[in-house]
C-alpha cells in the first residue's frame, strides 16, 4: 500500500521511515536552531560552520551504517574534486568531458538505486546501500560540476551545505548550485525577508500535506488492496485522484521546505507553476516538479538536441530529434525509479510529446474547422482536462508491477 510518506518526492524511499517527518519535534527544533543560527551568525563563514554542523546532525538521522556514510563521502569527495579541477584545468570544461562526468552520475544513481540492475557488474549488489535523497543529491552533484566556474569562491564549506542542505535534502526541490552559493555568500540579502509570508507557507504546507495529502490517501487507486474487490467507479475516483493527492503531497512538502531556507536566507526555486492547467504533456513537464525538468532540458535535452542539429542535415534531424525528446522522458522516469513500469511510464510521456512534435510539423488540427470559440474552450478546458487523465492513468505504472497494472487497466475498462 503507499502512503503519503513514500509519496513525497516520488523517489522510491520511504522518508518517515528512514529517519524523522517534517512534522516531528526534531525536525522542528533543527529547523529553529537553522533559523536561530542563520539570522543571528554576524559573519559568513560563522553562519556556514553552524549550517553545516546542523546539515550533518539531520543526516546522521538517515545513515544507518558505516557503509551508508563511506560511500555519501566518497561520492562527495569525487564530486568536489571534479569540479576543482573543471575550474582549475580548461581541458575539464570541454563537451566530451562534461557528457563523460554526466553520465558517470547517471549511471552511478542507476546502480546505487537498484542494486539488482546489471548484478553481474553492480558493485552495490554486493554491498547493497540505500541513501535517501540520493536522486536529489546526484542531481546537485551535476548542477556543482556543471556550474563550479561560475561560484568557485564558494569552497569547501559552500560546495558541503549546497550538496547537503537539510530542508531540500529528501526531496528537493532541486536547487541550482549558483543561486545558492550566492546567497550562502551574502549575508544581506537574508536580511530583507518578509517572514510573516513565509510563516503562512509553511503553514499551508504542513496543511496540505499532513493534514490533507495524509489522510486523504487512502482514496487514491494505490491505498487499495491489490487483493480487494472494488467498483469500477470507486476504480477510476482513485485513478483520477492520484495525481491531485501526489500533487498535495509534494507540493506541501516544498512549501514547508521552501518558506523555512527562506527564513534561513535562502531563497529555492519554485516546483510548481499551477501544473492543472497544463495544455498537453510538454506544457505539464514545464510546470510540474519544475527543478527536475528545467535540469533534464539544459544538462540532457538543450545539448543533445543542439548536437542534432547541428551536425546532422537532411531527412535524418527531426528523427533524431523526435529520439531526443522520448530519451529525454525517459531519463525523467527512470531517475524516480529503475523498474519497467517507470520505462512504461517515461516511453508514454516521451510518445505522447513525440505526437507534439509531429503535429507542430504537420501543423495537425485535433479539429479540423472548428470556429475560435470552439478552440479558445478546447484549450481552456478540455486540453487541460485530457491531460490530466492522460498523466493520472499513466502514474498507474509507477506504484505497480506489470501484471498488476495490466490488471487495474482491465478493471478501469470493466475487462478484469
Amino acid at each position: 500500500m503507499a502512503t503519503a510518506a513514500s509519496v513525497v518526492g516520488l523517489d522510491g524511499v520511504s522518508i518517515e521511515s528512514a529517519g524523522l517527518g517534517l512534522n516531528s519535534f526534531t525536525f522542528v527544533l533543527i529547523g529553529a536552531a537553522a533559523v536561530l543560527a542563520c539570522r543571528l551568525a554576524h559573519t559568513v563563514n560563522t553562519r556556514a560552520v553552524l549550517l553545516l554542523l546542523l546539515n550533518i546532525y539531520f543526516l546522521h538521522f538517515f545513515i544507518g551504517s558505516a557503509r551508508q556514510a563511506l560511500v555519501l563521502g566518497l561520492f562527495l569527495s569525487v564530486v568536489y574534486v571534479l569540479g576543482n579541477l573543471k575550474v582549475r584545468v580548461p581541458a575539464w570544461r570541454s563537451s566530451v568531458a562534461i557528457a563523460a562526468i554526466v553520465c558517470a552520475f547517471w549511471t552511478f544513481l542507476f546502480l546505487v538505486k537498484d542494486e539488482y540492475l546489471f548484478s553481474a557488474a553492480n558493485p552495490f549488489a554486493y554491498f547493497p546501500v540505500k541513501l535517501v535523497g540520493i536522486s536529489y543529491i546526484v542531481f546537485r552533484a551535476i548542477s556543482y560540476v556543471m556550474e563550479a566556474e561560475l561560484a568557485p569562491k564558494a569552497g569547501l564549506l559552500g560546495f558541503l551545505n549546497y550538496m547537503l542542505f537539510f530542508p531540500t535534502l529528501l526531496a528537493g526541490p532541486i536547487e541550482r548550485y549558483t543561486r545558492f552559493a550566492g546567497n550562502h555568500s551574502d549575508l544581506a540579502a537574508g536580511r530583507d525577508v518578509r517572514h510573516y509570508p513565509a510563516l503562512n507557507r509553511i503553514l499551508n504546507g504542513f496543511i496540505k500535506k499532513f493534514v490533507l495529502a495524509d489522510n486523504l490517501m487512502v482514496f487514491g487507486i494505490f491505498a487499495l488492496s491489490q487483493e480487494g474487490e472494488f467498483s469500477i467507479w470507486l476504480l477510476w475516483a482513485g485513478a483520477l485522484a492520484m495525481l491531485f493527492l501526489i500533487y498535495l503531497d509534494f507540493s506541501g512538502y516544498c512549501d514547508i521546505v521552501i518558506g523555512l531556507a527562506q527564513i534561513m536566507g535562502f531563497r529555492i526555486g519554485e516546483n510548481f507553476n499551477r501544473p492543472f492547467t497544463a495544455r498537453n504533456v510538454q506544457d505539464f513537464w514545464s510546470r510540474w516538479h519544475v527543478s527536475l525538468s528545467s535540469l533534464i532540458q539544459d544538462y540532457v535535452f538543450t545539448p543533445l538536441n543542439k548536437a542534432v542539429i547541428g551536425r546532422i542535415r537532411g531527412p535524418a534531424q527531426f528523427p533524431l530529434i523526435v529520439t531526443v525528446y522520448l530519451a529525454s522522458m525517459v531519463l525523467v522516469a527512470m531517475w524516480h525509479g529503475t523498474t519497467l513500469g517507470f520505462l512504461v511510464f517515461g516511453t508514454m510521456h516521451g510518445a505522447a510529446l513525440v505526437v507534439l512534435q509531429l503535429k507542430r510539423r504537420y501543423r495537425w488540427q485535433w479539429i479540423p474547422g472548428a470556429r475560435p470559440r470552439v478552440r479558445l474552450w478546447g484549450g481552456a478546458i478540455v486540453a487541460p482536462a485530457i491531460t490530466y487523465c492522460f498523466i493520472s492513468l499513466s502514474l498507474i505504472w509507477w506504484f505497480r508491477d506489470l501484471p498488476h497494472a495490466v490488471n487495474t487497466f482491465k478493471q478501469l475498462l470493466g475487462m478484469g
